[in-house]
C-alpha cells in the first residue's frame, strides 16, 4: 500500500518561495533612506574638505618653493643659470664621449680616433669643457690630450713623458689645479 502525499490547498502567493528571491529589491524604509542620505552627504562633505586642504597645502608648498628659489637667486645672481648651462654641457659631453669611445675602441690610430666626429664635437664645445675633460681623464683615463692641447693652446706634458699615460694625466691635472680648472 502506497501513500501519496498531496497538498490540496496551495499556499497563498505571499508564502510561496521564488527561485530568484535573492534578485528581488527590497523596498527601503524611510529610516534607511535618511541614514544613507546623511552618510552620503557626510562623505561628500569630507571629500570636498579633504580636496580643499590638499589644494591649499600644494599652493602653500609651491609658494614656499618659489620664495626659496627667489632668495637663492637673489643671493647668488646668475649662478643658477651657469649651473644649468654646466649640466647641459656635461650631459652633451657624456653623450659624445660615450659614442666616441664605443665607435673608436677598436682603432689603434690616434689620428683616426681624434678625427672622429664625436671627438671633434667635444673639441668644438670650447673652453667650458676643459674641467669636464680633466675630471673625465682622471676617472676613466681616456686620452683627451689632443682636445686639451687644442682648446687651451698649452701642452704641460714634458717631452720625456710623452707616451706614459699616467705621467701625461698627472701633468694635465697639475696644470688644471694651477689654473683653477679643477
Amino acid at each position: 500500500m502506497t501513500m501519496e502525499a498531496s497538498i490540496t490547498f496551495p499556499c497563498p502567493p505571499e508564502h510561496q518561495s521564488r527561485p530568484d528571491w535573492y534578485l528581488q529589491r527590497r523596498p527601503r524604509t524611510l529610516r534607511y533612506d535618511a541614514h544613507a542620505k546623511a552618510l552620503l552627504h557626510l562623505s561628500s562633505r569630507y571629500e570636498i574638505l579633504f580636496a580643499e586642504r590638499v589644494v591649499e597645502r600644494r599652493k602653500k608648498e609651491s609658494l614656499q618653493a618659489f620664495a626659496r628659489a627667489l632668495t637663492i637667486e637673489q643671493s647668488v645672481i646668475g649662478q643658477p643659470i651657469v649651473a644649468l648651462q654646466e649640466l647641459v654641457l656635461a650631459q652633451r659631453f657624456r653623450v659624445e664621449a660615450t659614442k666616441w669611445e664605443q665607435e673608436t675602441m677598436h682603432l689603434s690610430s690616434t689620428a683616426r680616433r681624434v678625427l672622429h666626429p664625436s671627438y671633434q664635437a667635444i673639441m668644438g664645445m670650447g673652453p667650458d669643457v676643459v674641467p669636464i675633460l680633466l675630471r673625465d681623464m682622471q676617472q676613466t683615463r681616456r686620452s683627451w690630450f689632443w682636445a686639451l692641447r687644442h682648446i687651451t693652446g698649452v701642452n704641460p706634458v714634458d717631452p720625456a713623458d710623452v707616451g706614459n699615460v699616467d705621467k701625461m694625466i698627472s701633468a694635465w691635472v697639475k696644470w688644471g689645479n694651477k689654473e683653477g680648472k679643477l
